[in-house]
């Protein structure tokens, strides 16, 4: 689960962490959902090392009550988990060609959007998804932002979404 947990929605939501304003509600859900798997997991350390998730807790000014365990992964979320699969086996054949350096230097173009645009971007770790006649992963032709570090296409030295969050700092 940890492994699953730290190749996808970590990476996923790193970038979302770093650069979104504090208040955005994309920032605020990855903190909360990055919370309420803390607490699951020191729930279930708990009854192995009791004094270690008390000092933890009192450490962290947390109270342990018990968690909600009626998560189960979505089936969306195994397409998802096949598409990033396939994403990366296709960069990867591009970073040996040394065509690409990075996963944000992509744009990915696919048949279909299991998810909101925007969650497929971070979740498959590109700069761009769009939906096309087919599968394609290539090199993104635009500007790199030099905050968030990926690219767009707007003219400005900032993607939109840095700028926003720039002009509220």
């Amino acid at each position: 689960m940890t492994v699953q947990f730290s190749k996808t929605y970590l990476e996923s939501v790193k970038d979302t962490l770093y650069c979104d304003a504090e208040t955005s509600p994309a920032r605020r859900e990855a903190v909360f959902l990055l919370e309420l798997t803390l607490r699951v997991m020191l729930y279930c350390l708990y009854p192995f090392t009791p004094h270690l998730v008390h000092q933890f807790l009192k450490a962290c000014s947390l109270s342990l009550t018990p968690p909600v365990f009626s998560v189960g992964m979505p089936s969306v979320w195994d397409e998802v988990g096949a598409l990033r699969n396939q994403v990366n086996a296709e960069t990867e054949i591009l970073r040996q060609a040394k065509l690409l350096g990075k996963n944000t230097e992509a744009k990915v173009t696919l048949l279909g959007l299991p998810l909101p645009q925007e969650q497929v971007v971070d979740v498959l770790g590109v700069s761009e998804v769009k939906v096309g006649t087919e599968f394609k992963v290539e090199l993104h032709d635009g500007h790199k932002c030099p905050r968030c570090w990926k690219f767009h296409r707007d003219a400005t030295e900032l993607c939109p979404r840095c700028a926003k969050v720039e002009q509220t700092a």
